[in-house]
């Protein structure tokens, strides 16, 4: 049978309570996802004390959670990364959301500044990007094990400007051409274009650390 998909998930102005979802239905609507996780994981492992590794982690989420906490709805945790999806209604908005970004770049680099004096080389990549998802429920029905999905280009976009930043020479901050593209003169003035995979995005400029571990002033 053929379905009618602008019927099967209307598009939405803003994304939708949770409550209206079922595992039958959908919207579509268009979010800023940024994402954030810690450079080099695995290594730290190399050297250092399970429980000071533990506290590391533990300090990162939870700072990492507490800038989007109360502007975003949706924050997930998955292993040492943190992710969160925001609605974008105004022009104003991204400019609001790119100052996010930029406090949580700020908090990753007071933790290495931190972490340093232990010897440990902390840093994190943060991903931001804007576009159009599909907003679905999925998990196991009856059960009470599920979550929202957030299906598109943007969640993807997002997480993969974060594995890259920070890492091979990328500052820790990287958005997406389309945020970019609706920030304001003054936080473009400090972005460069890049390319990611063949991805065309920003970076701020003149941040770049071979040691992951930024510590330049963030933009007033």
């Amino acid at each position: 049978m053929f379905i009618n998909e602008n019927l099967t998930y209307p598009e939405r102005d803003t994304i939708p309570k949770e409550s209206s979802l079922t595992y039958d239905n959908g919207f579509y609507v268009n979010v800023v996802a940024i994402y954030t996780d810690i450079v080099g994981s695995s290594k730290l492992l190399d050297g250092h004390k399970r429980p000071t590794l533990a506290r590391l982690y533990r300090e990162f989420i939870s700072k990492a959670i507490e800038k989007s906490y109360g502007n975003s709805q949706y924050i997930t945790i998955q292993g040492d990364c943190v992710g969160a999806v925001f609605n974008v209604t105004q022009e104003k908005d991204m400019n609001f959301l790119f100052n996010i970004a930029l406090s949580i770049d700020s908090m990753q680099r007071e933790l290495a500044d931190k972490y340093r004096k232990q010897s440990i080389n902390f840093g994190a990549g943060i991903g931001m990007a804007y576009g159009r998802a599909l907003m679905i429920k999925a998990g196991l029905k009856g059960s009470g094990i599920n979550d929202i999905l957030w299906i598109g280009d943007v969640v993807n976009h997002a997480c993969h400007f974060c594995n890259a930043a920070g890492r091979n020479g990328y500052v820790n901050l990287i958005i997406s051409d389309r945020v970019y593209n609706k920030l304001n003169s003054k936080n473009k003035e400090h972005l460069s274009r890049i390319s990611v995979d063949g991805l065309v995005c920003y970076e701020r400029d003149g941040l770049s650390n071979p040691d992951n571990c930024v510590i330049v002033k963030p933009i007033a």
